[in-house]
């Protein structure tokens, strides 16, 4: 896996991903830059048509093999946008992360941490079947999720799901995990709403600013 490539995507997935971000780099940069500016400063998409064919010569690729891989983006930006829009221009207003966050709520990978951070009792065979997978194609689909959990020296085990080590790592981890599957677009949790817990954020900052150290 490239530095570049999410931790939460399959092959395909990144790949799909990645074609999306060349498809707005190659429009951005055959766009003079004071028109950039201006479609930057109006909210307004950069792509307002694709010629994939162009892009496949751009990219050293083959048209075959981006085509498929296209219409999958096309679809997956109709699930942001509506079914029933076709229109490239408003297809592609779909910022990038909310893209990249529509691929990640899917993946096996994301599941996977909500549960460990919910503690939910499911075993990982529960898991891997809920998925409609196997055993080794969920591991495949986990193993950037788990190196990086094992790098903070934090046991993990599966039966059921769960995290064992120092709390603070844990609590670590796992912010890092969702901020990174989430960058920042949107909100991941159902159980607690977003405006509460930045109330319950200011009040620990404003209980931390008063605390004064005792003297021994």
């Amino acid at each position: 896996m490239n530095a570049s490539e999410s931790i939460f995507l399959t092959q395909a997935e990144n790949d799909k991903y990645a074609l999306l971000m060349e498809i707005v780099g190659l429009k951005r940069d055959e766009l003079p830059v004071k028109k950039r500016i201006e479609l930057s400063r109006n909210n307004q998409p950069l792509v307002e048509d694709v010629n994939l064919k162009q892009v496949a010569m751009l990219l050293n690729r083959s048209y075959g093999s981006l085509y498929n891989m296209y219409m999958s983006i096309i679809g997956d930006l109709k699930e942001i946008i509506g079914p029933d829009v076709d229109d490239i221009k408003t297809l592609f207003s779909v910022p990038t992360d909310a893209y990249h966050y529509l691929l990640v709520n899917k993946s096996e990978a994301f599941d996977f941490i909500k549960i460990l951070l919910k503690g939910e009792t499911v075993t990982f065979q529960e898991f891997w079947e809920a998925h409609d997978t196997s055993k080794a194609t969920a591991l495949r689909h986990l193993k950037g999720v788990r190196d990086l959990i094992r790098s903070f020296d934090i046991r993990m085990y599966y039966d059921p799901l769960r995290l064992e080590g120092d709390e603070n790592k844990i609590h670590l981890v796992l912010t890092m995990l969702f901020w990174m599957a989430t960058e920042g677009h949107t909100w991941p949790f159902e159980d607690v709403k977003r405006d509460d817990a930045l109330k319950a954020f200011d009040v620990a900052i404003d209980r931390g600013s008063n605390w004064k150290n005792p003297i021994f």
